[in-house]
């Protein structure tokens, strides 16, 4: 472990502990490493030696092996001994639940396996491991948990179902939440970024390569437009999103503020967005999002 450079035993309990999920890259790399700097003892979970290499040289950030392919079950409980025995009776002061992936494609064409694995990964793990964590994070003085959700969870978007429900599935989980452990367990807040500039955007690249080659002829003609707009705003995303460093600043305002607010939306289009989801009507919603994505489809950018 790396809390901090004092040698003495004590250092490792100086600070409050925190569980950041998927910090191998993005969201959740900027977080451990705001966190750590700000005196947090950090424990990072990665899926590789490499990353786990990375995120350990950081001055009070220990990385954890996580890997929700094996079930949300398996490891959420080998992840939680882990994390109980680094803590012990101080606690857990924050779970930030960040762990996620992308996936989509044509309603039609989305196999049930692949929806599970969605729901396994984005749904299931937060549920699981903070479940499994409930009494690590009670034993610290006023607990937090963050779960990363998205503003697509909110408006919707065409071709990323899986996706787009896993988050609503969250959004409707942190209200759950807010209300069953109203002054008797951890405080929940939800943050909703819209476009982060991340590696997510190069693998979400990847799957619109694969859906395109896998649809058949009449598929093709069908989705075209969409995979073509789609491909423009995976472009747009990529160079206005806001920076991981931005979320992460947010996601430490949710650890520390004295009252933390139910949601954050993070970036221009999120808020927009939260907005007009709030005083447009679903049919106005729906006007709009034809026309961007047929603004987006005639430039056809690939």
């Amino acid at each position: 472990m790396n809390w901090a450079s004092a040698s003495a035993p004590e250092a490792a309990v100086s600070g409050r502990f925190v569980l950041v999920t998927g910090a191998s890259t993005g969201i959740g790399e900027a977080t451990a490493r705001l966190l750590a700097s700000g005196g947090w003892n950090v424990i990072a979970t990665v899926r590789s030696d490499a990353d786990a290499d990375r995120i350990g040289a950081i001055q009070r950030c220990s990385p954890a092996h996580f890997d929700l392919g094996l079930g949300a079950e398996r490891a959420a409980a080998e992840l939680a001994d882990q994390v109980a025995g680094i803590v012990g009776d101080a606690g857990l002061a924050g779970l930030v639940n960040n762990a996620g992936y992308v996936e989509g494609g044509p309603f039609e064409t989305v196999t049930l396996d692949r929806w599970r694995s969605q729901f396994e990964v984005n749904v299931f793990g937060v549920v699981e491991l903070t479940r499994v964590l409930m009494p690590t994070l009670r034993r610290a003085v006023d607990p937090r948990v963050v779960v990363v959700g998205s503003i697509s969870g909110r408006v919707g978007a065409p071709m990323l179902g899986p996706y787009v429900a896993s988050k609503h599935a969250v959004d409707g989980l942190c209200k759950c939440l807010r209300r069953e452990f109203d002054g008797s367990g951890p405080i929940v807040t939800l943050v909703e970024p819209g476009a982060v500039s991340t590696p997510l955007w190069a693998k979400a690249v990847r799957l619109a390569d694969r859906i395109e080659g896998s649809l058949n002829a009449d598929q093709q003609a069908r989705y075209s437009r969409l995979i073509s707009a789609q491909r423009v705003a995976l472009q747009d995303g990529r160079r206005q999103g806001v920076s991981p460093d931005v979320v992460a600043e947010v996601i430490q305002t949710a650890l520390t503020s004295s009252r933390p607010r139910a949601r954050y939306l993070v970036g221009r289009d999120a808020k927009a967005g939260g907005l007009l989801d709030r005083v447009l009507p679903d049919s106005a919603m729906e006007a709009i999002g034809r026309r961007l994505i047929a603004r987006a489809a005639d430039r056809g950018v690939r």
